[in-house]
């Protein structure tokens, strides 16, 4: 009976203890590998009847450091290619006419979600959802004593159940009575890997099925992102890259006009598709 109570107050301690945002976030960015990954994935449009599929090739050093081609495939073959290339806040396109623009990475790009590697870098971006406040940019005190250490409260963190798993949530709740919902992160407590995101927009995206790759990079294998439509994304190849000059001539911006003539550009007629790649690429 002692070993029980034991067990069930341990259990309850472990359940209510809540760690610092920091270092949530940096345990979380371990799980985003080391190095250079390329990764293939379908994104399936649910539309009408009949779904709709893009198949997208990234290669990722990092959140601040991507590139993406998406070709549809099925009825969308010869319909959709696109180049996107990331650096810092910025994303580098081509339009119809071979012409390079830059604009501002949309916060509800999700892949930098899923590859940040300091949480110094996702911070800013969680602020600027409303998901985190501005004091949580501040650095973590430093102590030099034990009996000095005495970490700030943190209300706008909790523990919260989704997909079956305990999280930490971030974000204020959504009120019980209230349509609206707000946004939020939810981390698992046991892996420390993102289940759920929320957006100002009301977007969700969930995460599911997670595997580990080489160099420590565990990614799920099935992300859904809902709101009036629904829209998936599944993992079907994930390689680690050498930093070739190559790879990293990809990586650079100045590839896009570099090689202009020979990177064909198709956007998609279908709206659901193209405001997918306006605001969530």
């Amino acid at each position: 009976m002692k070993i029980f109570f034991l067990t069930f107050f341990l259990s309850l301690s472990a359940y209510a203890y809540i760690p610092q945002t920091w270092m949530i976030l940096s345990r979380t960015a371990e799980n985003h590998g080391k190095g250079i990954y390329k990764i293939l994935q379908t994104v399936t449009f649910f539309v009408k009847d009949s779904p709709l599929q893009v198949q997208e090739t990234w290669i990722i050093e990092s959140e601040n450091k991507m590139r993406m081609e998406a070709r549809g495939v099925g009825p969308l073959k010869d319909k959709v290619h696109l180049y996107y290339v990331y650096e810092g806040p910025y994303r580098y396109f081509l339009n119809q006419k071979q012409q390079r623009k830059v604009v501002k990475t949309p916060l509800s790009q999700t892949e930098r979600y899923f590859h940040f590697r300091f949480s110094k870098n996702i911070k800013p971006l969680l602020v600027a959802l409303n998901i985190l406040p501005p004091e949580a940019l501040k650095a973590p005190p430093r102590f030099w004593t034990l009996n000095a250490v005495k970490y700030p409260t943190e209300p706008f963190k909790r523990l919260s159940r989704t997909g079956g798993v305990v999280n930490y949530a971030f974000g204020t709740p959504t009120p019980p009575d209230s349509d609206h919902l707000l946004p939020g992160l939810w981390i698992e407590q046991d892996h420390f890997v993102i289940r759920k995101l929320r957006f100002p927009s009301q977007w969700t995206l969930t995460a599911d099925q997670y595997k580990r790759y080489a160099r420590g990079l565990w990614l799920p294998q099935k992300r859904t992102l809902q709101k009036e439509q629904v829209i998936t994304f599944s993992i079907n190849h994930v390689k680690p890259l050498y930093a070739s000059s190559k790879v990293k001539e990809l990586l650079n911006p100045k590839d896009l006009l570099k090689n202009k003539e020979s990177y064909k550009v198709l956007l998609p007629s279908e709206e659901v598709i193209l405001n997918f790649y306006r605001n969530f690429r």
